[in-house]
Order: structure tokens, then sequence, then C-alpha cells
């Protein structure tokens, strides 16, 4: 019999920043990495290539360590890109300079429609008020909230939410290429826990804007997203904060970009884009 033709597919997503989703100096370079796998074999892969990092309890150290990691470092290039050319993984990266970032607010948020949803706040300097998104109360009642977050919070999450929706796309056109009635492609998404926590201004701000771009129609599919509290369990948050951690060092050190494997295939792929001024 023909294989049925699958038109709602779905890739679980893990995601982390380096060095961290807070802006500070124009010239700091900022880096978020999305690693993505249909059936969350990136985490598998995170074990993997703990192991032959000569980590015993296979769990990937935080890139931010201390000393200690600098033999970690020079090894994770040996080991990474050999092994995720084997991979059924999408990776992908991206990195920008603060400046370029703050400069391009404006047009972030024409490309995600959400220019009348985000102003300066008047009660507040250097924060940008967020809203109204739609809530359901603890009565069912539906009640419009707005959220305040400091620009230098919310510049960020502008930036990582306009390149999420680029990286929906580009998968989507991939995973048409080997399914061509593929209508809707849902991601399980979870997120680092971003500053302030699971229920801070960030994380927050972070699902509403998330959770709709598709009624916006700016992707076709869903967004879930949830936080595993005890981030040593987490491991594909963890390959994906060495990924991030690993990229930026580069660009602070003036190296450049890594060497691009050769990847081929639905899931196995290695993008990573840099935006300067």
């Amino acid at each position: 019999m023909p294989e049925t033709a699958v038109k709602i597919d779905a890739l679980n997503v893990s995601l982390d920043h380096s060095p961290s989703e807070q802006l500070g100096d124009d010239d700091a370079w900022h880096t978020s990495t999305a690693v993505l796998s249909k059936g969350n074999e990136h985490w598998e892969f995170s074990k993997m290539l703990a192991t032959r990092l000569g980590m015993r309890d296979r769990r990937l150290r935080k890139w931010s360590g201390g000393r200690g990691n600098q033999s970690y470092r020079r090894k994770f290039e040996e080991e990474f890109f050999p092994l995720v050319a084997d991979s059924q993984l999408h990776v992908r990266a991206v990195s920008a300079d603060a400046r370029t970032i703050r400069a391009m607010r404006s047009a972030f948020l024409d490309e995600l429609e959400m220019r009348a949803l985000v102003r300066e706040s008047a009660d507040r300097a250097n924060y940008l008020t967020f809203g109204p998104f739609t809530r359901i109360n603890d009565k069912f009642e539906q009640v419009d909230v707005r959220y305040d977050i400091h620009a230098r919070r919310a510049d960020y999450l502008v930036f990582l939410c306009w390149w999420l929706v680029g990286v929906h796309r580009g998968t989507m056109k991939l995973e048409k290429q080997y399914n061509p009635a593929l209508e809707c492609l849902d991601w399980f998404m979870v997120p680092n826990k971003f500053a302030g926590g699971v229920n801070g201004d960030m994380a927050i701000i972070f699902r509403a804007i998330m959770a709709t771009t598709a009624a916006r129609g700016l992707i076709a599919g869903n967004v879930r997203i949830s936080t595993i509290n005890d981030s040593k369990q987490d491991e594909g948050s963890a390959l994906a904060d060495n990924l991030a951690g690993y990229l930026n060092h580069r660009l602070v050190a003036g190296d450049g970009g890594p060497p691009q494997p050769a990847l081929a295939g639905a899931g196995s792929s290695f993008l990573w884009s840099v935006h300067e001024s």
C-alpha cells in the first residue's frame, strides 16, 4: 500500500544563548542556538557528545565554566562536527552585536506584525510595554494584560522571536522537500530558563509572542513552550548552550565561522547567520 501523506508533523526544539539574552555594551556579540529533531534525537546526541568529551555522567558541562573548561572547549569542535554530520538534526544559530539588535527593533517588530503591540513605557524610562495580550483568568474570563520589560531584555526578545519565525519557515521548507503534502509543522519548544525565571517578564512575553505567531499568519504550525525546572536534567538545552558558547567565542576571538559540515537530508542541516552594523 502507498504511504499515507503526512499533513501535520512536529519538531522538538531546544534553545539557549551566549553570553546572555540581555543586551549590554553595543559592541558585544550575542548568539542564540536552536537544535531541532523529530524524536528528541538531539537529547541522545547530547549524551553521546558528552561521552566523547570524557564526561562520565554523560552530561555536557556549562560552556561558561571556569579555567577547567579550556581543554573541554578545545575538544568540543573536534568531536561535534564529525558527529553531527552523521546525525538527524537541524542546527540553527544566529549572532549579532548589541548595536545591530537595538537598531533593528522597529524592523523586527514590523516583520512580526507587532508594531501596534509594543511602545515605550509611559511610566518608566528604558522600558517597553508589550500588549494587550488576551489571557484567561481563574474565573475563565478573557482579560487584556500588558507587560513592562526593560529595553535590554525586550530588544533581544524581539530579535530572538524574529529569528525563530525565520527558522520555522526554513525548516518547514526543508521538510516539504521530503514530504510535499506537509501543511503544518508544530514545534514543541523547551528553551533554557530566561532571566527572571519561568514566570519572569522575559518568559511570559516570549510565550505570548511565539504562541501567537500562527494566529498572525507568520508560520504554518503551532508553537508549544515548556521549561524544565531542573536545568541539569535538560540535555537539549545543554547542547544548545555549548553550541551558542562555542560560536560566540569564535566571534569574540575573531576566528570567523566554524567549519561547515557537509550535511544533507531532512533533519540533517547546520546554518549559522551573523548580523552586524
